[in-house]
C-alpha cells in the first residue's frame, strides 16, 4: 500500500500488517477477532476461508486493478461491502 495512504489509514485504524507475521495461522490465532478490514492488492486478498475466519469483517477492499483476489461471492453471502479503492 501507497505510505501515504498508510500513513492516513493508521492515524484512524490500528493496522495488521499481515507480512510481519511469520504465518497466517499465528496472526489469526493473534488478531482473529480485532479485524474488521481488510485492504489487499493483486498479491494479496481475501478468498472464502479468510473471509469465514474473521467475524467481525465488515469490508473488504482493494487498492490496486481489479477483484481477482477477493472471493466476491463469500463477501456477498456475509454481507460485506467490497470496493475497490483508487490510488490517486
Amino acid at each position: 500500500m501507497p505510505d501515504v495512504l498508510t500513513a492516513k489509514l493508521e492515524k484512524r485504524f490500528k493496522l495488521f500488517k499481515l507480512w510481519r507475521y511469520p504465518s497466517m495461522a499465528e496472526f489469526l490465532g493473534e488478531n482473529v477477532d480485532s479485524v474488521q478490514a481488510m485492504v489487499g492488492n493483486t498479491k494479496m486478498g481475501a478468498d472464502a476461508v479468510l473471509i469465514s475466519l474473521l467475524p467481525g469483517l465488515t469490508i473488504v477492499a482493494s487498492y490496486s486493478v481489479g477483484l481477482d483476489k477477493i472471493d466476491l461471492r463469500k463477501c456477498e453471502e456475509k454481507g460485506l461491502g467490497s470496493p475497490t479503492v483508487p490510488t490517486r
